[in-house]
């Protein structure tokens, strides 16, 4: 993708330090080579300074979003909640028939209208002993929330 900047790499860099849970910190040439369908969708503040960005991409009607990176850690809520509605409007405008919004921040996602698909995983172990400590534990391991109710539409 030709748009992508330092200005971007860079906001991505600022979000990936702040993270509590920062997994791999990917190369500029990571997000620089994605596919030329991508598209980068940007929240700019009142000086036209990029303070927000994420990647989106549309595939047969669906519309795939990847988040970025936003400049200020005590603005985030409301940055990341411009995106996102940024993200529904661009979704909407291009006549997708579902927009995956992903895994993380329910909370924001479900006021906005989304609705949580449950995802499961499986795990077979050998040892019947293995199994048995597994099976124990895994319910205080697995992740857990507790979803609040908003009525975002009037027919709901």
């Amino acid at each position: 993708i030709d748009n992508f900047t330092e200005k971007h790499y860079a906001l991505y860099e600022k979000t990936f330090e702040r993270s509590s849970f920062p997994l791999e910190k990917l190369p500029f040439k990571f997000f620089s080579e994605f596919p030329e369908q991508a598209e980068i969708i940007e929240v700019i503040d009142e000086e036209q300074k990029l303070i927000g960005f994420a990647y989106i991409l549309i595939q047969k009607e669906k519309y795939y979003f990847l988040f970025g990176g936003t400049e200020n850690k005590d603005k985030f809520p409301e940055l990341y909640a411009r995106l996102l509605i940024e993200i529904l409007r661009h979704g909407i405008n291009a006549s997708c028939s579902e927009i995956s919004f992903g895994q993380t921040a329910e909370n924001i996602k479900l006021k906005l209208g989304c609705i949580i698909e449950p995802r499961f995983a499986g795990l077979w172990i050998r040892s019947k002993f293995l199994r048995k400590i597994t099976s124990t534990i895994i319910s205080h391991i697995s992740y857990k929330y507790d979803i609040p109710e908003y009525r975002v539409y009037k027919k709901q």
